[in-house]
């Protein structure tokens, strides 16, 4: 009996295991930076993409930093999305941000219609709902990095008014391959329905 419950409850529980993966993103960024944000979506190609993000510092400077890794784990649905970092420098006067590979950094102004200005002030306010509504808008999405399931995509940081490209980012969404520890967890139920049933002196 306890056999069969197990295995019903493995047959429940291992398709929502193996659902998640693993949005893995590491930044470069080559100056000191502060109320830093990770924002990125998640589109599964069926439904309207969904719109998260998550405080990577806020109010405190964060050092120069290498291979900075920022993992999300996100659906096993999702096939797509697009991802930025979003924060300031130490001064407060310019909006550091990551951008698609092929948006033109160096020497350009700010490439947005919202304002610097205001980004700069939501940033400082941890205005969260202003900040997802830029980072959402349909009309700069492109402007982003685009991640896809299987692939590794790569952006560069930049730092706003000037125009001066401070460090790069790295994405990648592993392609239908579970997590470690999802492995794991899997591997603790199947050998405690081997220890059930050898108790029980029911032969495999």
């Amino acid at each position: 009996m306890r056999s069969k419950i197990l295995l019903a409850t493995l047959a429940i529980v291992t398709p929502a295991l193996l659902s998640a993966g693993l949005l893995d993103t590491t930044v470069t960024i080559g100056i000191p930076t502060m109320d830093d944000y990770f924002f990125y979506t998640e589109c599964t190609g069926t439904a309207p993409c969904s719109v998260n993000f998550g405080v990577i510092n806020h109010g405190n400077p964060v050092p120069a930093v290498t291979n900075y890794a920022i993992p999300q784990t996100v659906p096993g649905s999702v096939v797509s999305g697009y991802l930025s970092v979003l924060g300031l420098n130490l001064t407060g006067t310019d909006v550091v941000v990551g951008l698609a590979s092929n948006v033109a950094i160096a020497g350009n102004a700010w490439p947005f219609a919202t304002s610097e200005a205001s980004i700069i002030t939501d940033l400082q306010t941890a205005n969260t709902a202003a900040l997802l509504a830029f980072f959402s808008d349909p009309a700069v999405l492109s402007d982003w990095v685009p991640y896809s399931a299987g692939t590794t995509t790569t952006g560069n940081i930049g730092e706003f008014s000037t125009g001066i490209v401070v460090g790069s980012i790295s994405t990648n969404l592993p392609s239908g391959v579970p997590e470690p520890g999802t492995l794991a967890l899997l591997g603790c139920g199947l050998a405690a329905l081997l220890f059930v049933r050898r108790k029980a002196g029911v032969r495999p």
